[in-house]
């Protein structure tokens, strides 16, 4: 931090010639070093300057908090006004600490006294934090201080009550909000909703949205959305759809997550065909969708190669993830030559296969009695020519491919070598292996380690 000897038209200059580097003050004239501009001038541009690089953001934290320095120094002070934009930009950058630290430093240099938006985002910080109750200290300064509560204050603090998991006391602090009279907005009932469906309690979540549609307030479309997916993973698909139609049916927006929740819950469900129409119906269908697709059609072998298709034709975001899901599919529907011929491929695409991707595969051809190419999988794994090396994972597939072919002596040796990697048996494999009767006491041993 810089002595506050510092002269004015040193620090201004200092500053002006960032400022003028920066694209804020692009159209700025440089100013000769030779004939520093008047204290007003420079003061005027050094504000515009705050007010710029706030609006566009930092590239790092450290960035604001040099500035926060510079700005202290200065005499006089800017006003607060200043200074809180800066506080803001760092918040938005997600340095909750560091904006913390600088409230406080505003605090005991005196710059301001504790305004209601200042304390405002002290207590968004500490509930980002995971500290909502030191932001429930903050709010008993807001009430001490006599300034009015208002309906963000009460939504930041519901929202940092659901982040730590405590839906009780979040739901309390929303009836204490309407007892004050301070009436909930969309935000406020849209964070509780989200909190109930994460919960399970969709039927709670539920009224809400009914007292908030018969107050004709605006739900809008993403709470319907949480409702909607909440259903479909109650497995209660068909009330889903029903509240999807009435939203359609009133003219109410709708989204590629409402979509994709129903297609998943249809998928899930058993009926793909369901699915299958309403994918027929969306307009920008995404990643998430084709793969919840395919995943519930690699049973029917063409018709998810044809959706596949379809996605890469679309010019989508294919990642290993994707494809992963795919050899997956086809794989437990039987559809080994589809999944091997995917898996060869997918370099000339520009994806390298993991180690999630060779298991899924090693897994398929032993359950398929491909017994040799699983293993020379494994081998080009083991080798490291494949840029990815067997987990524990990779060990215990093979382990338990081996035995259920009956190889139990190669079983073992494999079983040797994942011991000495440092992996262990999972409990899927220790159970095959216990169940064969030759298994002899040195094997044993490496079990219970």
């Amino acid at each position: 931090m810089m002595k506050f000897g510092v002269s004015q038209s040193s620090l201004y200059w200092n500053l002006f010639v960032r400022c003028n580097k920066s694209r804020a003050f692009a159209d700025t004239p440089i100013i000769n070093s030779n004939k520093p501009s008047n204290f007003i001038k420079s003061r005027a541009r050094f504000n515009k300057f705050v007010r710029n690089q706030c609006r566009i953001g930092f590239k790092s934290v450290d960035d604001a908090l040099v500035l926060f320095d510079e700005m202290i120094q200065m005499r006089p002070m800017p006003s607060l006004s200043y200074f809180t934009q800066l506080v803001v930009a760092i918040v938005k950058m997600e340095h909750y600490e560091a904006a913390i630290s600088l409230v406080e430093q505003m605090e005991f240099l005196e710059i301001y006294d504790p305004d209601v938006h200042i304390l405002s985002i002290l207590i968004n910080c500490y509930c980002h934090l995971n500290r909502v109750d030191l932001g429930f200290s903050v709010l008993g300064r807001v009430l001490k201080l006599g300034y009015e509560l208002d309906v963000a204050l009460f939504t930041t603090l519901i929202k940092g009550l659901i982040g730590g998991n405590r839906m009780g006391l979040a739901v309390e602090l929303f009836k204490e909000m309407v007892v004050r009279g301070i009436q909930p907005n969309s935000i406020t009932c849209g964070t509780i909703i989200n909190g109930l469906c994460k919960m399970g309690n969709t039927n709670a979540a539920i009224e809400l949205v009914k007292k908030m549609e018969k107050r004709r307030m605006e739900v809008g479309d993403v709470a319907y959305s949480m409702i909607i997916d909440s259903l479909c993973k109650d497995g209660m698909v068909t009330e889903a759809f029903r509240l999807f139609e009435k939203l359609i049916r009133g003219g109410l927006k709708t989204n590629v997550v409402m979509y994709n929740s129903l297609i998943r819950g249809f998928c899930n469900t058993n009926r793909w065909k369901e699915g299958m129409e309403l994918f027929n119906e969306m307009v920008n269908p995404d990643v998430k969708t084709y793969t919840t697709l395919i995943d519930a059609l690699c049973k029917e072998g063409e018709k998810a190669m044809k959706l596949f298709r379809a996605m890469e034709d679309a010019k989508l975001d294919l990642d290993v993830v994707v494809y992963g899901i795919l050899i997956d599919g086809l794989c437990k529907a039987r559809k080994l030559e589809s999944a091997k011929d995917l898996f060869h491929n997918l370099p000339s695409k520009g994806i390298h296969p993991n180690t999630r991707i060779y298991n899924i595969l090693i897994a398929g051809l032993f359950k398929g009695g491909l017994y040799n190419e699983a293993i020379f999988l494994f081998q080009e794994m083991a080798k490291g020519s494949c840029g990815c090396m067997p987990d524990g994972c990779t060990y215990n597939i093979i382990i338990q491919g081996l035995v259920l072919n009956d190889d139990v002596s190669r079983a073992i040796e494999f079983l040797h070598k994942m011991v000495g990697k440092g992996f262990s048996a999972d409990a899927s494999t220790v159970e095959i292996l216990l169940n064969d009767k030759n298994l002899d006491g040195s094997v044993l041993q490496m079990l219970c380690r």
